[in-house]
Parts: C-alpha cells; sequence; structure tokens
C-alpha cells in the first residue's frame, strides 16, 4: 500500500515542477494546486510511522479497512445518486441543454443532501433573481433558471432522504462497527505483524534518499555479483536479509510439538469460554438437576414399593447388618412413618427443583 502512495507522491512532484517550469501567468494556478497536493500525501505519508506505536498501529489498520467499507458504500451511493439525481433535474429543470454544468447538477445536490443541505426553495419553485426566459439565460450566463415546481419532487426528496440517511448511512457505521470490533480482538498481533514488516522495511531500506540511492544500488549489485562467484548461497540460507533466519530441517520436532502446544492452548482457552457463556452454564445446570431428578424418582420408588432384591438397598442406621432383620425388627407405624417423611421430603426437592428450572429458563 504504501509502495503505491510513494510512487503516486514522487509522481506528483515530479509533475508539480515540470508544472512550475513551464507555466507562466494566470496558468501557475495548475502547478500551484499540483504542489498542494503533493504536500497533502507528504502529510498522509507520515501515518506510517504510527505502526510502531501500539496503541495507534491497530487504529491506522482500521482506518484502511474502513476504506475498504467506505468504497463499497460508495458503489451502493452512486446508484441512489444518479437515480435520485436524474429524476430530480428532469423534474425541476426540463429540456436542459447538455453540458458539464448538466452533469455537475445531476450529482451536486443529491450529494449534498445527506450533509443536510436540502435546498428546499429549488424544490418550491422560489428562486431570487432567476429567469424562466430561456433566450435571456442563454445570453446572461450568470442569471439562473427558475425551477419548475413539481409535486413529485418533494416525494421523491423525502424518500431518498430516508434511503440514504436512514438506510445506507446506518449501514455504513454497522460495517465500520464490525471491522473496528475485529481489528481490536486481535489488536496486539496485529500490532506485531505489522511493526515486524516495518521494521524489516527499514533495515532493507537504502541509507541514502533519492537521487544519491543509485549510489546504493551499484553498491548492493557489486555485493550481489560478488557473493555469485565467490559465495553462492546455500539452500535454506537468505540472500537478502540478515533478519530472515535460516530454516533447519533438524528442527521439525521442537517445531510440530511448539505447534501442539500452541493449538492445546487455543482449545483449552476456547473450550473456557464457551463453558463461560451463561447458556452453557444454564445448560449444564440444568442437566446436573434432572439427573438428581432421575435418581430421586429412583429411590423413591424403591422406598414406597420395595422390591425382594432390592431389600439390600435399605440398610440400618449403623450401616451393618442385614436388611431384612432390620425391617423386621422395626414395628410398621414407625416404618410408615419413615416412609411418608421420606416420600414428603422427596416432593418438597421436586418442586424446589422444578421452580429453579423455571427460572432458569426465564433467564436463558
Amino acid at each position: 500500500m504504501w509502495n503505491k502512495v510513494d510512487l503516486l507522491m514522487y509522481l506528483l512532484f515530479i509533475g508539480s515542477v515540470i508544472l512550475r517550469l513551464v507555466l507562466t501567468g494566470n496558468d501557475f494556478l495548475a502547478a500551484r494546486m499540483c504542489y498542494t497536493v503533493t504536500l497533502a500525501i507528504f502529510y498522509l505519508r507520515f501515518m506510517h510511522m504510527f505502526f510502531v506505536q501500539k496503541a495507534m498501529g491497530p487504529k491506522i489498520i482500521m482506518i484502511k479497512k474502513m476504506m475498504t467499507d467506505l468504497m463499497f458504500f460508495l458503489l451502493i451511493f452512486v446508484v441512489f445518486c444518479l437515480g435520485y439525481g436524474v429524476i430530480t433535474q428532469a423534474l425541476l429543470y426540463p429540456n436542459t441543454s447538455v453540458s458539464v454544468n448538466l452533469l455537475k447538477d445531476v450529482v451536486y445536490k443529491p450529494y449534498f443532501h445527506i450533509y443536510g443541505e436540502l435546498f428546499l426553495e429549488e424544490y418550491a419553485g422560489d428562486v431570487q433573481g432567476c429567469s424562466s426566459n430561456l433566450t435571456e439565460i442563454a445570453l446572461d450566463s450568470s442569471k439562473p433558471r427558475c425551477p419548475d415546481a413539481n409535486w413529485l419532487a418533494p416525494i421523491l426528496l423525502a424518500i431518498y432522504m430516508v434511503l440514504t440517511n436512514v438506510l445506507l448511512l446506518n449501514l455504513l457505521i454497522a460495517m465500520f462497527s464490525y471491522t473496528f470490533q475485529n481489528v481490536q480482538d486481535n489488536s496486539e498481533i496485529v500490532w506485531r505483524f505489522y511493526r515486524y514488516a516495518l521494521i524489516q522495511e527499514y533495515y532493507d531500506r537504502p541509507v541514502w534518499s533519492p537521487p544519491l540511492i543509485i549510489f546504493n544500488h551499484i553498491y548492493r549489485l557489486m555485493l550481489w555479483l560478488g557473493q555469485c562467484f565467490t559465495n553462492p548461497v546455500k539452500e535454506g540460507e537468505s540472500q537478502y536479509s540478515s533478519l530472515c533466519k535460516a530454516y533447519d530441517h533438524n528442527e521439525d520436532g521442537i517445531l510440530g510439538r511448539f505447534e501442539y502446544a500452541c493449538m492445546e492452548k487455543h482449545v483449552a482457552s476456547v473450550t473456557y469460554k464457551e463453558a463461560q457463556h451463561v447458556e452453557n452454564k444454564v445448560g449444564s445446570t440444568a442437566e446436573r438437576i434432572e439427573h438428581v431428578i432421575s435418581h430421586l424418582e429412583e429411590l423413591k420408588d424403591h422406598v414406597t414399593n420395595p422390591k425382594p432384591g432390592n431389600s439390600d438397598r435399605i440398610l440400618p442406621p449403623d450401616g451393618s447388618g442385614d436388611a431384612s432383620s432390620y425391617l423386621s425388627s422395626q414395628s410398621p407405624n414407625a416404618g410408615g412413618q419413615e416412609v411418608h417423611a421420606l416420600t414428603d421430603r422427596v416432593k418438597t426437592m421436586e418442586k424446589n427443583i422444578t421452580r429453579v428450572l423455571q427460572l432458569l429458563e426465564q433467564k436463558s
């Protein structure tokens, strides 16, 4: 990206110098305009240095990605702008001769409508100092033409304002928010990547500035030729920058273990985030409660309807001895009271669990 900016900047600078030497008088304004645009690009070029700063670097990346979103927005906006501009121009100023001003009028008003400039006096046909005589306008180009009042033009203006100021602008804001959040979530990784690219660029960049840079290129060419004839570059070695480390195939095992450890760490992080999510917490809690309910149902069945094969599940209080002898030693009334008490406790627990499940469903 920045190489393209540098190329444009140098071309404009060379063009400005040529125009300054060639043009004179009133035509010198073109050279001044070219100089101003070149200076503006020079200032914008300083944003490249912000990549080094940890807080500002990701913001420059956001601006770059948002410019891509803005291009998509402009493509959609051009369709609305041209469509509305042509219709409005045909309604307010019919039979206008084809010229450059006609194209300007088609785009001018719809574009400034999104900034709140509505030109309502033209839609009402109330423009001061205008004339409806085409012959008079042809003789005096400084006098504007009076617009034709049309009831359809204000309605189209209202529809256009809703589509552009409400729909398209909010769409652009949503795209910007999505881009900002994506970059912000990985801001440190993005900053490190671009910071390394910036360091490598300035490390490989020649010391001299143009036009003295030619001497540096000659020096590099001589070094490259000498290296080719005396010490050819071996496989896996870098011939461009000492920042590039040669890859050793013997380190495949270390690299594989490093990748495996990073993968395990990433999987653990993702699993932890999913477990911390509210919906997952509610789901896991509901599963545990259902599991407890099923166990309570089984316990209730065993207590209310004891089976001969399940008598070993009921033990004396001390945990020793035979369940059958323990039950036979107890009085029937005492056994019935204990069963009823346990049944009431089970029902109470079921009611509490049902209430908790309802609360969890409401929160989810």
